[in-house]
């Protein structure tokens, strides 16, 4: 895959909708000023691993990727274990995470940038290899797409 450029590679999505009502989110006023309410049951988050490692696992599969050509592995954190569980399930060891340390708070939709600016700023990965970006989260919904550094 590799051609000199850096960028996007390839993209997957797959949708869980029998775990729709698992997590819902949504802006309403609290106090004057703009809040998130997150209404998510007991097992949503083992869910939404599942989902995350059989969508990981169908798109490398769909891709023609080996899970051993990434390098580093972005996304999603919405527990501070989540991205290293769903990299050790797909088979790979948890330093290929780019695991934020944010004291236990969900960083949302800032977790794939700021895992970007992360090995960007260490220089973990090498010119030329794959990364995987996974998003997952309320729908349920899980993205994936390869990186090519």
């Amino acid at each position: 895959m590799s051609g000199g450029l850096d960028g996007f590679v390839a993209f997957g999505f797959r949708n869980v909708a029998e775990n729709v009502e698992g997590r819902v989110t949504h802006t309403e006023a609290y106090d004057g000023k703009p809040s998130l309410r997150i209404r998510q049951d007991e097992h949503w988050n083992d869910r939404l691993l599942d989902a995350a490692a059989n969508t990981v696992q169908s798109f490398l599969a769909e891709t023609g990727v080996g899970v051993d050509e990434l390098a580093v592995v972005v996304g999603s954190q919405p527990t501070p274990s989540f991205l290293r569980s769903l990299v050790e399930r797909i088979g790979l060891p948890p330093e290929r995470a780019a695991a934020l340390d944010l004291g236990g708070k969900d960083p949302f939709t800032s977790a794939t940038p700021l895992g970007f600016a992360k090995i960007r700023g260490e220089k973990s990965v090498a010119p030329g290899t794959l990364g995987l970006i996974v998003e997952a989260g309320s729908g349920m919904q899980v993205a994936c797409a390869l990186y090519q550094f």
